[in-house]
């Protein structure tokens, strides 16, 4: 199912994706990670909650 959206996003030209995944999440890591995605450290991620 990834290779068919990462593929879907190819073809429409799209060169990069990017995922999410809370810093808790082993399991989550640990398959991103087999599956050939890297984590990067030169990015942070800011969230403001609206209420």
């Amino acid at each position: 199912l990834v290779n068919l959206v990462l593929n879907s996003l190819k073809e429409k030209g799209i060169i990069k994706c990017h995922l999410f995944v809370y810093y808790e999440n082993e399991i989550g890591k640990a398959f991103w990670e087999k599956t050939g995605w890297y984590k990067r450290d030169d990015l942070i991620i800011y969230s403001r909650d609206i209420k």
